[in-house]
């Protein structure tokens, strides 16, 4: 029995792929309305209270074989094999 995500509901995984500060520090999805989105999260630190929180962006999903480019949406990822 495969699991099925449930509508207004989602799930985040630790970002084992982070290579850089800026990249996520979690990483997972949300489905809303029947549409599923990506959704990642940053721990940040509040400099008012100190308090630690978790910051999240909700996209499109990534198509495979494709990936982001800064100001540019998505586009074929270089392959010249």
């Amino acid at each position: 029995m495969a699991y099925e995500q449930k509508d207004m509901s989602g799930a985040l995984f630790k970002n084992a792929r982070k290579t850089k500060e800026s990249h996520p520090d979690y990483r997972g999805n949300v489905t809303i309305e029947g549409h599923k989105y990506e959704l990642v999260g940053w721990l940040r630190k509040s400099q008012k209270s100190g308090a630690t929180f978790l910051s999240l962006k909700v996209s499109e999903p990534r198509e495979r074989g494709y990936q982001r480019r800064e100001g540019q949406g998505y586009a074929p990822e270089d392959n010249f094999e």
